[in-house]
């Protein structure tokens, strides 16, 4: 999942803050994973910020999560693996990144394929 917000990292997150990605469609929430407070690791450059978890164990099985800035704002990118998103049974869902206490919501069209979320 990758999304694009209008803020800075500095402005809503950095490494001690917590970082929430939730999915809902009209039954509720489908997903939700959240990083801990200081699990980023700041690049050198301070434009990106990085979660790892190789087992995805500690976020919902997020096993990495990425802040970079962009000449836009802030870039969100998330990978993840054997997430069970079965719940997903209505093609429009809210996607929600809670960054610190700062949340970004976006409403979009999916569709299904197979066991994987598609958009668009």
């Amino acid at each position: 999942m990758t999304a694009s917000t209008p803020t800075s990292l500095a402005a809503c997150a950095h490494a001690a803050d917590t970082v929430t990605s939730t999915l809902a469609d009209a039954d509720g929430t489908i997903y939700s994973a959240t990083i801990p407070a200081g699990s980023f690791v700041a690049s050198r450059s301070g434009s990106r910020l990085t979660f790892r978890d190789p087992t995805g164990t500690i976020a919902g099985g997020l096993p990495r999560v990425t802040l970079a800035l962009t000449r836009g704002g802030l870039r969100f990118t998330a990978r993840g693996r054997n997430l069970d998103v079965s719940g997903a049974d209505k093609p429009e869902i809210t996607t929600t990144i809670q960054l610190g206490g700062q949340p970004f919501r976006s409403t979009n069209l999916f569709r299904m394929m197979r066991t994987r979320l598609r958009f668009p």
